[in-house]
């Protein structure tokens, strides 16, 4: 096993070299705000191999089971936010991957297209006696 490059030896340093005069409240603070600044830098690190990982082709479930976690929990977590949830009906599914301007081009289409014979909206079709 390697070693961490972050000691918390260089940790209580660095917080006792930056508030060498500072009350122990004051430290205890200045503590929690590196904490704070470690976690996120450490959901950065994460989120860097999980984009990686994405990139090779693993799935969100692959991953979820790897860091011990659902496949939901995972995408939810870190797949970045531009990317829309899987979509419930079918009909997202199938027009959900396009471009707004390519589903208002197939919309207009369909208004244009022609009726088939006999098959009006609102109107049942009759069947032969």
């Amino acid at each position: 096993m390697t070693t961490n490059p972050v000691q918390l030896t260089s940790l209580i340093a660095h917080v006792q070299q930056a508030h060498p005069e500072a009350d122990p409240l004051d430290r205890v603070e200045a503590a929690c705000r590196a904490a704070a600044e470690l976690e996120e830098v450490g959901d950065h690190l994460v989120g860097h191999f999980i984009d990686e990982a994405r990139q090779a082709g693993l799935s969100w479930t692959q991953i979820g089971e790897r860091i011990g976690i659902t496949k939901q929990a995972a995408r939810k977590r870190f797949a970045p936010r531009d990317i829309p949830e899987e979509p419930a009906a079918p009909k997202e599914k199938v027009f959900g991957r396009y471009t707004e301007d390519a589903r208002r081009a197939i919309a207009a289409r369909r208004r244009r297209s022609t009726p088939v014979p006999g098959n009006r909206p609102g109107r049942r079709r009759q069947r032969p006696a």
